[in-house]
């Protein structure tokens, strides 16, 4: 069975820092241009490749699977 794994968080942040045109998100966010966007993306997915493993979020589930719910703090 040949299974791919899923894109991490890091791929898709990068991916739509680099091919989303963002429109929406620019017009939501006056001042910002679609560059300051893909930046601000890139920068995101940066710090998350510098967090240490520990600290790293569950990667998220296949499509169709749900997590259960946390119990309410």
């Amino acid at each position: 069975m040949n299974q791919t794994l899923p894109p991490t968080l890091v791929e898709i942040l990068r991916h739509i820092a680099r091919e989303e045109p963002l429109t929406g998100t620019v017009r939501a966010f006056p001042g910002m241009t679609r560059e300051d966007m893909g930046r601000l993306l890139e920068a995101a997915a940066e710090h998350l490749t510098a967090r240490p493993p520990a600290e790293s979020p569950p990667p998220p589930p296949p499509p169709g699977v749900r997590r259960p719910r946390r119990p309410p703090r």
